[in-house]
């Protein structure tokens, strides 16, 4: 769909943590790394979606 341009896919850069991990600060690392890549992307993907409504 990606590759179509029929989605607007993120993609995580750490690899995928457990969704039994216990250590709070890969936990963090995670969830930081997401709100970053996200804060980085966020206009890309409101003109994606703004094209995506005018087509």
């Amino acid at each position: 769909l990606e590759e179509e341009g029929r989605a607007f896919v993120f993609r995580p850069s750490l690899p995928a943590i457990s969704k039994f991990e216990t250590h709070t600060d890969k936990i963090m690392e995670s969830y930081h790394d997401g709100y970053s890549q996200a804060d980085d992307k966020i206009f890309d993907l409101v003109e994606w979606t703004k094209a995506k409504l005018v087509s």
